[in-house]
């Protein structure tokens, strides 16, 4: 009779509770998280920070064109504009670097949450900076205080 079968019948001792504690994996630590190519910080900015500069310019601009009124001069709502434009484009540059730092570790072990964070910052970056200029056209094609009798130049003249 070979061993696997007379193994059948036997029962095995019980294991002592201190065994298995000593037996078990170890939890996961932040020592164990592999070197990343980027922090969590920058990862975070790069995927919120275009969807907040558009909310952002969405917010501010309705209030800004008062002042632009008071002023006479359009130049607030482009100075708005531009600053939003710029973060949300620093945040998709931030993104963009971080997806290269990936590429060039090819063999590191880097967690799906990382590279899931740096794809959606550069592809959030695309479709607000898109909105962030929408929402500076009709800035650019129209007067924003409409007062009667009064056609101030805009940047691009009127058709």
């Amino acid at each position: 009779m070979n061993e696997d079968a007379q193994d059948i019948g036997r029962v095995s001792p019980p294991v002592p509770p201190g065994a298995l504690l000593e037996a078990s994996a170890r939890p996961a630590g932040p020592d164990d998280e592999p070197d990343l190519p980027v922090s969590g910080g920058a990862l975070w900015f790069g995927a919120l920070g275009s969807p907040i500069a558009w909310a952002t310019q969405l917010m501010l601009m309705y209030p800004l064109v008062e002042l632009a009124c008071r002023q006479r001069s359009a130049l607030p709502l482009y100075v708005t504009s531009g600053v939003l434009f710029a973060v949300a484009a620093a945040a998709g540059l931030v993104s963009w670097r971080a997806l290269q730092a990936m590429r060039q570790r090819n063999g590191a072990t880097i967690p799906r949450r990382v590279r899931f964070h740096a794809r959606f910052g550069v592809w959030s970056a695309v479709v607000f900076l898109i909105l962030i200029a929408v929402g500076t056209l009709p800035v650019l094609f129209d007067d924003p205080c409409q007062l009667p009798g009064r056609r101030p130049a805009t940047l691009i003249p009127h058709l």
